[in-house]
């Protein structure tokens, strides 16, 4: 603070100007100084990336004004470094702290995100410096903010910037989850709410296994606070749904209500209108698609309501690996002892992709906690606005496929193991 010059100061010093100045009270100062704090403390999360990197003989240095066991209790317990702590007011910023450093130690590297203090200043004493710029609003998170969903970029930023794996293709997986699935469920799911509303929705079935995020999502509270009607998820595939069977429509008229939404992540909504004409449903039923084919007009007597519509070639596989689970697959439904149960096809992913749908789970599992804090928003944008953000996110895709391409290959190859007869041997 220029206020001090070049002095050192601290949290103490900025509120006995403030109370010196008359501008708070001796009590005011000090409720407000724990509530600074304790705000402090709540919003500091650590950058996964960054704290992986620091080994154990690193030392970190801080220009902060807050205590000094308030940092070293942040980088214990928030971090959890031990390492040496460098504490000044703007001793890299002014060049101050340099000498002392270099004193003590043959520093190799300076890592920071400040210009000014982490880069011109250390590279002023030969010290080489790396720019650390990961903190940055990415594309997606500034997509959200310009289109006034700002709390929810927020929370996609923490989930990005705390996911890590040391295995850079399970890092790709997180990253691309929190960058690309998880907006993009975001912006969909008002779209489905105004769907919903639109035609007096009573029930909201989430085809598996596409949606087994987008469900929670969907059933969260914080859309719940949003008035998104309740949703389920249900155990659909192509294979049921082309394939006549008594039981298998029993399970489904059970799950619907009145009026109902059947959402499906990808696809052109043929398999959808299908099982939904089979049971003589187009009243009370309408299939929603988020990522649509736009050749589906060509292919689909009655087309389904649609987020987006992308060239599958190019994007269908990678959504589907973003949203892929280590549940089976639906293959057909069988009367069990009067009790109808549906069969799964097991799939088969390696350990690592095994591993990457555990931990894109993850990733998700900690924007939910951070979504269910968020209060839904007074003014949703406009569906138009709704569509061109989505879309928007949609094009970011191209950029993430090269680095998904060992997860989408065996997504792929799991899509093309339906097999009912297969499914019904491995159960008897």
């Amino acid at each position: 603070m220029s206020i001090f010059g070049r002095r050192t100061y601290g949290i103490d010093d900025i509120y006995l100007i403030m109370i010196s100045e008359g501008f708070i009270s001796e009590k005011q100062a000090a409720v407000l100084k724990w509530m600074e704090l304790e705000e402090e403390w709540e919003h500091l999360f650590p950058i996964g990336d960054v704290v992986a990197r620091v080994a154990e003989n690193d030392i970190v240095i801080s220009d902060m004004y807050l205590p000094r066991p308030f940092i070293e209790r942040v980088l214990r317990e928030k971090c959890g470094l031990e390492n040496k702590l460098y504490l000044s007011n703007y001793g890299k910023h002014h060049r101050l702290i340099w000498p002392e450093i270099l004193g003590e130690h043959n520093l190799r590297t300076h890592f920071g995100d400040n210009i000014q203090a982490d880069i011109i200043s250390p590279s002023s004493f030969g010290i080489d410096v790396m720019l650390v710029n990961i903190s940055k609003w990415d594309p997606s998170e500034q997509i959200l903010h310009a289109i006034g969903l700002g709390d929810y970029a927020h929370a996609v930023r923490e989930t990005r910037l705390r996911s890590f794996h040391r295995n850079i293709n399970i890092r790709h997986a997180q990253r691309a989850q929190a960058s690309i699935n998880i907006p993009l469920m975001i912006l969909a799911s008002f779209w489905i709410k105004a769907c919903a509303e639109e035609r007096g929705v009573d029930k909201i079935l989430m085809a598996a296994r596409d949606c087994n995020l987008w469900q929670e999502m969907l059933a969260s509270r914080h859309f719940a606070r949003a008035n998104m009607p309740p949703s389920e998820y249900i155990r659909i595939s192509r294979a049921v749904c082309y394939t006549e069977s008594p039981e298998y429509e029993a399970y489904l008229q059970n799950k619907l209500g009145l009026r109902n939404l059947l959402v499906d992540f990808v696809g052109t909504g043929r398999s959808l209108g299908t099982i939904i004409d089979r049971m003589d449903r187009r009243a009370t039923i309408t299939p929603c698609i988020l990522l649509g084919e736009p050749r589906s007009a060509e292919i689909v007597e009655t087309l389904p309501e649609t987020f987006i519509l992308r060239d599958f070639g190019s994007h269908r596989v990678f959504f589907e690996a973003l949203n892929a689970s280590l549940d089976g697959s639906t293959v057909f439904t069988i009367s069990d002892n009067y009790r109808l149960t549906v069969l799964l096809q097991e799939n088969e992913f390696s350990d690592v992709v095994k591993t990457m749908i555990v931990e894109m789970r993850n990733t998700f599992q900690h924007f939910m906690h951070n979504l269910d804090r968020i209060n839904p928003p007074q003014n949703v944008p406009s569906l138009e606005v709704l569509r061109q953000a989505g879309a928007a996110i949609v094009d970011l895709l191209p950029g993430w496929s090269p680095k998904l391409a060992a997860l989408a290959a065996e997504q792929k190859t799991n899509l093309m193991q339906g097999n009912a007869f297969k499914a019904a041997y491995a159960a008897l």
